[in-house]
């Protein structure tokens, strides 16, 4: 309570300062609240999955930090031993041995080559609801150059046959 300058007590000025500096209480609370609700959401959101790993083919098996990319059904080349730096709502990135087949005298006497390779997803879409990479590149050391390949997650060029890195 207040005193006024002539000793009156007077609680209603006091009272309405006393809910005023509620009021902004709880709207500040209600703002932190909203804030935590959102960040945990946000955070809480699936990661996206990569397509085309481990040996799976199309839309199947989609994974979070698989251990390998085989490209083609050849296997001619292929990224084995993954160990990923990042995996995040927007990109990823790993490192691993690149194993390239030099198809001499043809693919199936050839001999492979091995070289520390780098990976980078990124670029992510949706299917069917679930988020995905559709971006791979790819980069290793050859001859003393880096080389640099990017590949797309694709449709299928017949009707009904599964999506592909290309």
């Amino acid at each position: 309570m207040l005193i006024d300058d002539n000793s009156k007590v007077t609680g209603v000025g006091y009272m309405k300062g006393i809910a005023g500096v509620a009021g902004i209480v709880v709207v500040v609370i209600g703002v932190i609240v909203f804030a935590v609700r959102m960040t945990a959401a946000a955070s809480a959101a699936p990661l996206p999955l990569a397509y085309g790993f481990d040996g799976s083919t199309g839309w199947q098996h989609g994974d979070v930090r698989p251990h390998a990319i085989y490209f083609g059904t050849g296997g001619n080349l292929l990224v084995r031993g993954l160990a990923w730096s990042g995996w995040t709502q927007q990109a990823a990135t790993a490192s691993g041995v690149r194993w390239a087949d030099g198809c001499t005298p043809n693919c199936a006497a050839g001999t492979y080559s091995r070289t520390p390779a780098t990976l980078a997803l990124s670029d992510v879409r949706i299917h069917d609801g679930v988020r995905y990479f559709a971006r791979l590149t790819m980069r290793w050391s050859s001859g003393g150059k880096m080389e640099r390949e990017v590949f797309r997650w694709s449709p299928a060029l017949v009707s009904g046959a599964p999506p592909f890195w290309s």
